[in-house]
């Protein structure tokens, strides 16, 4: 294996193409997690629509959500919603730092667009990648990485293209510092047993990359450990920590859940801190402060199941358990003071044969909240129409943003979309308001469904 740092390439480096002007891509296929919206949509990208708000709030920044496949920007202060693209084929929206550009991934080959908030100079950054967009922590740079294992970058408001990065392994997933001076990327290789009954063995590795090139190193390796597979989690919001799950190479004991361990950025053994986690996005958050973690810990596929929050210290120590043992519960999420967690919860344990009733399981999610130590716990949402999830605090930390799906749609094998709406509430439960309809979803994977594909929110 060969990892190296570049300076600046041209475009035929990495295949970037920046063309400027053009928002859409011939043969990009629908987004399948959300369809049709209430609204009709406007004939020219960039065009207003009706305002889906009932009453406007204050300071409260700018949904980017998907719909039919389709980009929209709805102004949460003013209630102004926008469409940004037309051709239907779109999906994980992400604000840059400074909200003024969005970057986006289009059909299958995972093409990465950027335009700006009104939907304004459309670019393609790069027609096919293995990773979504992520942004520079601070600036307006863009990243991602590429099937031929390189690690781009593009300055969207210069055009200039670089390669942090380019090595003969993959590179699967990466993760910025919070100060966007390095970041860590998880790279693998492939190689074949020489016992032609075993499977091709998955050898990899987690290193850190300064960006100016002055430094490179390897913090973790499973060269040596045959059929084991690493997966790089999260970086604390200090810089100091990063999360990682290790196990046996095989897609159904992982999809069951793996040890969650921990590590210093700067190198070390990982410590376990949890026995079963599933590697699913919103399982595990960060303190703002980066001196705590909240985890949902709990093996089985199924999330209406064996699923509790359970928040500790990055070594592991000071556990506290938020969840009641018969409940289950999902996507924490931290106030920005650190000092509370909003959460899904459903009644999941209380069911007899939990996988034959699971409509009515996840019908009973709602927006629960909590101190961080588990005491004053209450329930903000109650309405028995709706499935509530994915909880997200303003940046004042008086306003939950969250999910809501209809729960009387939710039948055993119903292959009808399931409507879907975007809500807001002051962190007290009050003021509850429909910000966006007309979109829709299913059940996910055995319940789960990673709302980030669809929806971000620059506060």
């Amino acid at each position: 294996m060969m990892l190296r740092l570049l300076a600046i390439l041209g475009a035929a480096s990495l295949g970037l193409a920046l063309l400027a002007g053009c928002g859409e891509e011939e043969g990009a296929t629908a987004t399948p997690t959300a369809t049709a919206r209430a609204t009709a949509a406007p004939e020219a990208t960039g065009t207003p629509a009706p305002t889906l708000t009932a009453t406007p709030a204050a300071g409260l920044g700018k949904l980017a959500f998907v719909s039919d496949g389709d980009i929209w920007v709805l102004d949460v202060d003013s209630g102004q919603e926008r469409q940004l693209t037309t051709d239907g084929g779109n999906r994980e929206p992400r604000w840059s730092p400074d909200g003024r550009w969005l970057a986006f991934t289009k059909g299958e080959a995972g093409a990465i667009w950027v335009m700006r908030e009104d939907g304004s100079h459309a670019s393609l950054v790069v027609d096919s990648a293995r990773t979504g967009p992520s942004w520079v922590p601070g600036g307006n740079r863009l990243t991602y990485a590429t099937g031929e294992g390189a690690l781009g970058l593009v300055d969207v408001e210069s055009g200039e293209q670089e390669a942090l990065i380019l090595s003969d392994s993959e590179i699967s997933r990466f993760a910025w510092l919070p100060d966007g001076n390095a970041l860590v990327v998880e790279l693998w290789e492939r190689q074949e047993l020489a016992t032609p009954s075993l499977p091709s063995t998955l050898h990899q590795g987690l290193w850190r990359v300064n960006t100016d090139g002055a430094g490179l190193l390897e913090l973790y390796s499973a060269w040596d450990q045959p059929l084991t597979e690493v997966d790089l989690g999260l970086l604390s919001p200090d810089g100091r920590w990063l999360t990682l799950w290790e196990g046996f190479v095989s897609a159904s004991l992982r999809a069951d859940g793996l040890p969650l361990r921990i590590m210093p950025v700067t190198g070390g053994q990982p410590q376990e801190i949890a026995s079963a986690t599933l590697l699913r996005p919103g399982f595990v958050a960060w303190s703002p402060q980066g001196d705590r973690l909240a985890v949902v810990e709990g093996g089985g596929r199924q999330t209406w199941v064996n699923k509790q929050i359970m928040v500790m210290q990055p070594d592991g120590s000071d556990r506290r358990l938020l969840s009641d043992a018969s409940r289950a519960d999902l996507f924490p999420a931290w106030s920005p003071d650190g000092q509370r967690i909003a959460f899904t919860s459903g009644e999941g344990n209380q069911f007899e044969n939990a996988d034959e009733n699971y409509p009515q399981i996840l019908g009973t999610r709602r927006i629960w909240l909590a101190n961080a130590d588990g005491s004053s716990k209450s329930q903000l949402t109650d309405d028995p129409a709706y499935s509530d999830q994915f909880p997200q605090w303003s940046a004042d930390g008086d306003h939950i943003l969250f999910v809501r799906q209809q729960a009387g749609a939710i039948e055993p094998g119903d292959e009808e979309p399931i409507p879907v709406e975007i809500w807001l509430m002051k962190a007290d439960s009050t003021d509850q308001r429909k910000l966006v309809d007309g979109l829709s979803g299913g059940f996910g994977y055995y319940g789960f469904v990673d709302w980030s594909q669809v929806l971000d929110w620059h506060r």
